[in-house]
């Protein structure tokens, strides 16, 4: 399988989220134990605007962003039947069956969804249980509290260095002074 994520600083999405730096390594961490331990042809993580968080495995040529997109539509459109139906559950699966693959697509929370693609050799039972266990660690990483940032190491001889150890505020009254000496 081809690795195809991204490793990217704290973001904001669309749908208000926003994701730190922690959080995203969580994610990814989460993801390629998924795609490892199904095994999955790849896991996809987005918000329920469609937005991109992670993805893990075979890309291929696929559209990310429309399939994210489709993905957060397919998980309300079913969402909504199962309120309708009175069948709604935390953490409700769909599942697609294909002819080589199926598609799990899960909540993970009211926030993410989470959508695999597994190959049909491998039990269901199995990828239901290891998809819906990642949905539920998926959940728990976004309601972490935001961890501190490891503040950033400048080279000694740069002049963002030389703005720390002076100070903005005398650099400010430097050049005022400069400013009004001319």
């Amino acid at each position: 399988m081809t690795d195809q994520s991204e490793s990217i600083g704290s973001y904001s999405l669309r749908s208000g989220l926003t994701i730190f730096p922690a959080q995203d390594a969580a994610f990814e961490r989460v993801l390629n134990d998924l795609v490892q331990k199904v095994p999955a042809r790849f896991a996809l993580l987005t918000d329920t605007s469609g937005l991109l968080i992670g993805f893990k495995g075979e890309r291929n040529k696929m559209d990310l962003v429309a399939l994210g997109s489709l993905v957060a539509s397919d998980l309300a459109a079913s969402q909504a039947v199962a309120d309708i139906t009175g069948e709604h559950a935390d953490y409700q699966l769909a599942l697609r069956q294909g002819q080589s693959h199926n598609l799990l697509l899960v909540g993970a929370g009211r926030q993410l969804v989470l959508l695999v693609q597994a190959p049909t050799d491998v039990p269901v039972g199995w990828s239901r249980m290891l998809v819906l266990e990642a949905a539920r660690q998926l959940q728990t990483i976004l309601a972490m509290p935001p961890q501190p940032e490891e503040p950033l190491t400048l080279a000694p001889d740069s002049t963002e260095n030389d703005l720390a150890e002076t100070g903005l505020t005398d650099l400010f009254s430097q050049a005022l002074d400069s400013m009004w000496s001319d």
